[in-house]
């Protein structure tokens, strides 16, 4: 009965309605290049990025304002309905994402809003937990007003004291301002003021659950969080690392020693299987009374909320990871039956697989760390006694190791691994709430040798692969002794005394990780050396997300039931060759770089065969190795990809830099490194991109220059003042936001 016909011109209203939205939504990006579009996809790209990691607004509290993601939402493909997501019809409309999702397309948030600041490293890095694991259900975050309350009541009308009053120890925005905005004749004040009131004296709580497994990858992309916000705030690191109100998270999921999961099979096959305790963990949740559901912070025996700085959370996290390499020091284990970034090899865990990407985003960690720690050289960093006790033993063990030249490598990693083990049980219900320090020059010196160590394993990981990083390992077991007792799912349990290595076919996430790190890891022979390998697809000049798996074991997964040419098997996953590009830009090989883009990147593509709009990202486009010829170069599952992260990190890479500002003469300063290939500018030899949602960077390049080629000079003018260099107030007034335009003349 509610149905009713439409005119015409209300649906024209409707339509310029949603137009006008997407327009303000979209409005912090702006591109113009020679190329209409590749500006158009690049819009496209940052609205389905937000999508999926949220668009970020200030919440007025009358102060600096609260940051607030909107619109956010768990990713979800229209064609696959598993992948189930919602976006709440109510103001302040945000939902539950996964955190590697969110963390991805956040990442580069503060080229556009440089308001956000540090609240996605302390959101994400308080969300580590302890033992290095990390829930994956990320929720909006919760406001709570526990005081004052009766001052915001006085603008409130006593026919609905009690409605408010009952909604303010905990409350999301949608939910209070919806409750003032239907009943506005009972409020003293505007909604919107009262809102604001009640915001400035409330307080922000994250809010996360474990929802259903630890995956290996999840803790590296927060380590692109630290890299950008260094590059927007340079002058602000002490602050960061020094910031003493992160927490660890808390779950009771418990990853069970190998005592528990390293087992024997039926078929007399050693493998690792329950490394969580299904049934332990019902109980315990059972007799703690404990809501898997709610979040939990790592709490002392006193129940009093841990905290910590940053600087200690995440050397405690590289101590952790470090702990995990495996037997041969090579790849991080998968320790918690999943796996990386490509889910489709579940099965790898249980065959006691390990990742090289891991180990690269480790050492990039430690890199960070080594990078920025200077800066609180003199300080003691407080850290829990029981990761004091974890770092002595992982550090004597890593100092023998060294001595010995590397040449005990089972016994090292008998030694790390049972220090791991033994601090994850410390903390499995609480802390002992002891403090004790360990100082920066300590961290700094074990850092170092931390950074031998993975620098070596990287090298010799190179040469197991010929000259190509190799993304996945695994072990057979050569010698093992059967222990007494069995495992939870009723295996006999095993002590395994000696591995033997093997290798999976080649996978494309290795190498765009290994990009990341440099020439001195990754350079053009190795880009050489992909393109003639089979992960190239020579016919459509694509790359796939792995190299043909036919001869491989069945137990990796299930990417070996998929068809060749499907899904991630031997596919172009859109995703993954994005990360190869950027990892191609990042490693200097700016030539490589634009080459692959005329082939690899969706706007560049011919849309008769890519059987979409090159606007429009897709999950996977079909290789030729795919027995179905008539869907080669087809992109299939239109889907907020985190591909559209990757346009983002690219765009700002070959528009602005790596380094948005440096300190240089103790001053803040404006660091624009374009890597810009001449052919990207229009007729009238300019090409531009908006900075913070406020500034016009207009590169002026008369003689079409290559932005990254040598002795490229850059003059700036800035409201009719020329400079060779900006720094100072006005680099201070752009990262404001106080100034619109810049032009950037680019010579030689």
């Amino acid at each position: 009965n509610n149905i009713k016909a439409l005119k015409y011109s209300e649906l024209l209203d409707d339509i310029k309605e949603t137009e006008k939205l997407i327009d303000s939504i979209i409005s912090p990006i702006k591109v113009k290049t020679g190329n209409r579009l590749f500006d158009l996809y690049s819009e496209q790209s940052f609205f389905d990025n937000g999508l999926r990691g949220g668009f970020p607004i200030l919440l007025n509290d009358n102060k600096e304002g609260k940051v607030y993601y909107v619109y956010g939402r768990k990713h979800g493909d229209m064609e696959r309905d598993y992948n189930s997501f919602n976006i709440p019809s109510r103001y302040f409309s945000s939902g539950p994402g996964n955190f590697r999702d969110v963390n991805q397309n956040r990442r580069n948030d503060l080229y556009f809003f440089p308001f956000v600041k540090d609240f996605n490293v302390k959101l994400f890095f308080s969300l580590i937990q302890a033992d290095g694991q990390n829930p994956l259900n990320v929720q909006p975050p919760l406001f709570h007003m526990d005081e004052n309350q009766k001052q915001i009541l006085e603008y409130v009308k006593p026919s609905l004291r009690d409605k408010i009053e009952s909604q303010l120890s905990e409350f999301a925005p949608s939910t209070i301002y919806t409750l003032l905005k239907d009943n506005e004749k009972q409020l003293t004040i505007s909604p919107d003021e009262l809102f604001s009131k009640i915001l400035e004296n409330s307080s922000m709580t994250y809010e996360a659950n474990f929802a259903e497994g630890y995956w290996v990858d999840h803790w590296t992309y927060n380590v692109d969080l630290l890299e950008n916000y260094v590059s927007i705030y340079p002058d602000k690191v002490k602050e960061l690392l020094l910031d003493n109100s992160y927490r660890y998270f808390y779950s009771p999921v418990f990853v069970e020693p190998r005592s528990e999961k390293y087992c024997l099979t039926k078929d007399k096959k050693i493998r690792q299987y329950g490394a969580i305790d299904l049934k332990k963990l019902a109980k315990k949740c059972k007799d703690t009374h404990f809501d898997i559901n709610k979040t939990s912070w790592l709490k002392d025996k006193e129940g009093k909320v841990i905290n910590v700085n940053l600087a200690s959370k995440i050397f405690n996290l590289i101590l952790v990871k470090f702990s995990t390499l495996d037997n041969q020091q090579l790849g991080i284990e998968m320790e918690c039956e999943k796996p990386g970034w490509n889910d489709a090899m579940n099965g790898l865990p249980g065959i006691l697989g390990s990742s090289l990407d891991e180990t690269i985003e480790l050492l990039r960690l430690v890199n960070f760390a080594l990078e920025y720690f200077p800066v609180i050289k003199d300080e003691d960093i407080l850290v829990l006694s029981e990761q004091k006790e974890f770092f002595e033993k992982i550090s004597s063990a890593l100092n023998t190791f060294v001595e010995e030249n590397y040449n005990s490598r089972m016994a090292y990693y008998e030694k790390a691994t049972s220090s791991r083990e033994e601090f994850r049980k410390s903390l499995a219900d609480c802390s002992n709430g002891k403090f004790e320090t360990i100082s920066v020059k300590s961290m700094t010196d074990f850092l170092l040798k931390a950074k031998d160590l993975l620098t070596d394993s990287i090298k010799r990981a190179k040469k197991v692969g010929e000259g190509i990083i190799p993304t996945y390992l695994y072990y057979d077991v050569v010698k093992y002794e059967k222990l007494k007792h069995k495992t939870h799912l009723g295996f006999d349990a095993v002590d395994i005394k000696e591995y033997k290595l093997h290798t999976l076919p080649l996978f494309l996430e290795g190498s765009a990780r290994l990009l990341k790190l440099g020439k001195e890891f990754a350079n053009k022979e190795e880009y050489q050396k992909i393109k003639e390998s089979n992960l190239y697809d020579k016919k459509l000049h694509i790359y796939k997300t792995c190299a043909d798996l036919e001869d491989a074991t069945f137990e990796i997964g299930r990417i070996h039931a998929f068809t060749k040419g499907w899904l991630e098997r031997e596919c172009n996953f859109l995703h993954m060759s994005y990360k190869y590009l950027l990892g191609l830009l990042k490693a200097g090989l700016y030539e490589e770089y634009y080459e692959e883009l005329k082939t690899n990147f969706v706007a560049y593509m011919d849309p008769n065969v890519y059987g979409r709009s090159p606007l429009e990202n897709s999950s996977f486009i079909v290789p030729t190795c795919n027995p179905d010829e008539k869907l080669h170069g087809q992109g299939f599952f239109a889907r907020l990809t985190g591909a559209n992260a990757e346009v983002m990190n690219m765009l700002n890479i070959m528009f602005v830099g790596e380094k948005v500002f440096t300190i240089d003469e103790g001053k803040l300063t404006l660091n624009l490194t374009p890597k810009l290939k001449g052919e990207m500018f229009n007729e009238d030899n300019i090409a531009s991109y908006k900075l913070f949602d406020k500034t016009e960077l207009i590169y002026h390049n008369e003689n079409r220059l290559d932005t990254y080629g040598e002795n490229i000079v850059l003059t700036y003018k800035v409201n009719g003042k020329t400079y060779d260099k900006i720094q100072g107030q006005l680099a201070e007034d752009i990262r404001n936001k106080k100034i619109e335009r810049i032009d950037i003349f680019i010579g030689k």
